[in-house]
Order: structure tokens, then C-alpha cells, then sequence
């Protein structure tokens, strides 16, 4: 009789302890609550940033945001307009096909003579060599 009574009572102390860890882990999972009044500050605390009221607001009252502009880079160098003395008829893909008198932006030079231009006509780019512009 004793060992039954034994047996029974760690059956509850289990039951106890079962019951206590579904308690804690219930709590645990619930997102924190706030109240109808909280959202109501936050929200006034929001448009007071603003300079208005939510009744005043309008789309076309309020400002789109603006970014800084970029500070100019000093290591640019100018652009550099030629004029293209002879025609030169593009072989590759990336060579630029021009007529004699074409005038010409130069965007990078290079140490084997060729340049990467555009071509201010039309608007294309490619590499010309520079022995042909002026």
C-alpha cells in the first residue's frame, strides 16, 4: 500500500511540473500587449515630427525626401572634345566606326595610342585610335 501511494504521488508531482512548464512556455510565446491608447501616442508622437496633425496632412503638403548631391570629383578630368582626322571603319566590337571631321568626346586614353571616345553625333562609344583625331 505504501509503494502505491509512493507511485501515485510522483504521478502528480509530474502532472505539477508538466503543468507548470506549458504555463511558462504559453507566457513566453504571447507577443507584449499594448493597449488601444499606446497606438494612439505613437502615432500623434509620429505626425508631431512631422509639423501636422493626421487631419491637416495632404500628399501634396508633404515633401518628398531628398538626398545630399554628390560633391564633385576632383580627380575628373574635363572632357576632352576632337576632332577626328581621318574615317575609321571599326573592325572589333568595341572599336567605334567614324567619319573624317567627326568630333568626338575622349573618355580614357591609353598607352598603346588607342582612346575610348564617344561619338557626339550619334551618341556611341568605342576605342579610335588617337593618332586620328586632331
Amino acid at each position: 500500500m505504501l509503494y502505491v501511494m509512493a507511485g501515485g504521488g510522483a504521478l502528480v508531482v509530474l502532472l505539477v511540473a508538466v503543468v507548470i512548464i506549458l504555463v511558462v512556455r504559453s507566457r513566453r510565446s504571447k507577443p507584449a500587449s499594448y493597449n488601444v491608447d499606446d497606438a494612439a501616442v505613437l502615432e500623434m508622437v509620429s505626425w508631431s515630427g512631422m509639423g501636422a496633425s493626421p487631419g491637416t496632412m495632404s500628399l501634396s503638403t508633404m515633401a518628398a525626401p531628398t538626398r545630399p548631391a554628390p560633391a564633385p570629383d576632383a580627380t575628373a578630368a574635363p572632357a576632352m572634345i576632337r576632332t577626328m582626322r581621318y574615317a575609321f571603319s571599326g573592325k572589333g566590337p568595341d572599336e567605334l566606326t567614324c567619319s573624317a571631321g567627326d568630333r568626338v568626346e575622349v573618355l580614357e586614353e591609353y598607352d598603346d595610342g588607342w582612346c575610348t571616345a564617344r561619338n557626339l553625333a550619334s551618341g556611341m562609344s568605342g576605342v579610335v585610335p588617337g593618332n586620328y583625331l586632331s
